[in-house]
């Protein structure tokens, strides 16, 4: 798993001789693809639980924790949750949704 960061870490500092660092790794969701985002195209790569790509020109990055999504596209960020082929969230309090093509 040297490729892939935890997505939490814990360190024990209090009589701890070994094995003291506790790691959590949550297997996310497949986001990678074309999405019809509106009437626009969301374009995501995707390496473990770290996403980027492009929508409406402008870049995005991201983060999933499981089935959750965040990212931040054109000064706006975007959350919502993954499931198959569709992605809903909110983003600026508007209702967004995300169908993978």
């Amino acid at each position: 798993m040297s490729d892939w960061e935890p997505d939490e870490q814990v360190q024990a500092n209090v009589n701890c001789t070994s094995y003291c660092r506790a790691m959590l790794w949550i297997v996310p969701a497949k986001v990678e693809g074309n999405w019809q985002l509106g009437s626009d195209f969301l374009s995501l790569d995707q390496q473990f639980q770290m996403v980027m790509g492009t929508y409406k020109g402008a870049k995005v990055s991201g983060k999933l924790k499981g089935d959750q999504i965040t990212f931040q596209a054109g000064g706006q960020t975007y959350t919502g949750h993954v499931s198959g082929n569709k992605m809903e969230g909110t983003v600026g309090g508007a209702k967004w949704t995300a169908v993978k093509k």
